[in-house]
């Protein structure tokens, strides 16, 4: 299935309100989702509060500003309620994808022989078995040096216990899936990784 920029819009829109929701919850504050201002059908995005103060939360996209009797009605309701005023602009991100040959086996080798702490600390045995779906983001070449970010999958192989356990059965082999990022600086004529920034989950890793 192909999305359309509609839905692109719309799910770029959704996760920063949704974002911003999460936020909103850590810091201890009540959340309310299209909060209708009074005598109008306007809905705010987002209405949060707590014991000190108040905030509204409208989210905008691309091109669409907001017009001005809705600032005008949204500043007028926030001063009668004694709130915070937040217009959010959000953009929509240019399509492009960057290819480099061989990325894959590359990152596949180099996280095999420098496995990050996050997943070591798994189970008892880990081992990545594959690399999938990646993305660059970002690419800088400078002669024989490419520095690039990006993102991808991994799977990862766990077993717990010693292969004495599963025969008994009180051992346990699991494999996982993982979303991850990454930085790193390659050499092209080695096609080697001088260094390397990995986040999964946890934090960032460097080699």
């Amino acid at each position: 299935m192909k999305l359309g920029i509609n839905e692109i819009r719309e799910g770029i829109h959704e996760s920063a309100i949704l974002k911003t929701e999460r936020q909103l919850k850590r810091e201890g504050f009540i959340v309310q989702r299209d909060y209708i201002i009074e005598n109008s059908n306007f809905e705010v995005d987002l209405f949060a509060y707590n014991d000190i103060e108040k905030r509204l939360y409208e989210f905008k996209i691309g091109h669409n500003k907001i017009q001005n009797k809705q600032f005008q009605l949204l500043q007028n309701h926030s001063r009668n309620i004694g709130a915070k005023l937040f217009i959010v602009y959000l953009e929509v991100p240019q399509s492009k994808r960057i290819m480099f040959n061989g990325i894959e086996d590359i990152i596949f080798g180099h996280l095999n022989e420098y496995p990050p702490v996050e997943l070591l600390e798994l189970a008892t045995h880990v081992h990545i078995s594959d690399i999938t779906n990646i993305d660059i983001n970002a690419i800088d070449v400078d002669n024989e040096i490419i520095n690039m970010r990006g993102s991808g999958c991994m799977l990862v192989d766990t077993q717990f216990g010693s292969k004495s356990d599963l025969l008994k059965d009180d051992g346990l082999e699991e494999q996982l899936e993982f979303d991850f990022w990454f930085r790193l600086k390659l050499d092209v004529a080695e096609r080697k990784i001088l260094k390397s920034y990995y986040k999964i989950d946890t934090g960032w890793y460097y080699e």
